[in-house]
């Protein structure tokens, strides 16, 4: 049977996953858990995943920043000390640099910079997507599939996209001099990732590569140059694979017929 829970506002049945009533509009979740940086229904004291007591203070807007998706404005508010701006319509937030350090900081004693962190395969598009004041209608809405690079909330330009720490299996767009955009749950994923030793298991990987990469430098260099003749091969036999003694026999057949 399948959970449903209620709207505050208009009483309707929701899925526990909305973010917004599909009857009332209202918004029904926002991240709120101090500890994991889950989504949690309004109403709510406790974090439904990890139990924890809910801390998020609303902020006053004071900025221009819109959602990468619904070109909606984004929301101020403070989760644990950390400011997220957070979208009401499809659930993303926006961190900037200093703040997803923060909370990296804070669940990994051995964090890495985020220099060192924003490591991998990355991908840009060259076409800028266009930003209009319509609000998109919640349920027709983009998925990261069908739109797959989005722009910074702050400069505008497309970011990049990312497997966090290379092996999170967590896709997060990312712009280098401002911050991270995380969709519904990603950064949730992410500090889970975190809290499980995934930073670890990441710098671990990153030892392993290196150490690999020493090693065929090694071998690089104890190859011979190419047209080079190694010093261990004394006879063009040996090197060659040319059997000496049948070319002298052939050589002195030809003499004779034709010497």
């Amino acid at each position: 049977m399948a959970v449903s829970l209620q709207c505050s506002n208009c009483g309707a049945n929701v899925p526990p996953d909305s973010v917004r009533c599909s009857y009332c509009q209202s918004v029904l979740a926002r991240a709120a858990c101090p500890a994991c940086f889950g989504p949690v229904f309004r109403g709510m004291k406790y974090c439904p995943d990890c139990g924890s007591r809910i801390a998020r203070q609303d902020l006053t807007p004071d900025s221009t920043l819109h959602c990468p998706r619904c070109e909606t404005h984004l929301l101020p508010a403070l989760i644990a000390d950390v400011r997220v701006d957070e979208c009401n319509w499809c659930g993303g937030i926006w961190l900037e640099r200093e703040a997803f350090q923060k909370i990296c900081e804070k669940w990994d004693a051995a964090a890495l910079p985020l220099d060192r962190v924003e490591q991998g395969l990355v991908w840009t598009d060259p076409e800028k997507p266009p930003r209009s004041n319509h609000v998109t209608p919640l349920a027709s809405q983009p998925d990261s599939a069908s739109r797959m690079y989005v722009p910074c909330p702050t400069c505008g330009g497309l970011m990049l996209r990312k497997n966090f720490a290379g092996c999170s299996g967590v896709i997060i767009d990312w712009c280098k001099p401002h911050g991270y955009w995380f969709d519904r749950t990603e950064l949730q994923k992410v500090v889970s990732f975190v809290r499980s030793g995934g930073m670890q298991k990441s710098r671990e990987k990153e030892m392993l590569l290196l150490r690999e990469e020493q090693e065929r430098l090694r071998e690089l260099k104890s190859q011979p140059l190419p047209g080079s003749v190694d010093p261990r091969v004394d006879s063009a036999s040996e090197l060659f694979g040319i059997d000496m003694d049948f070319v002298e026999t052939i050589a002195g057949i030809i003499k004779k017929l034709f010497g």
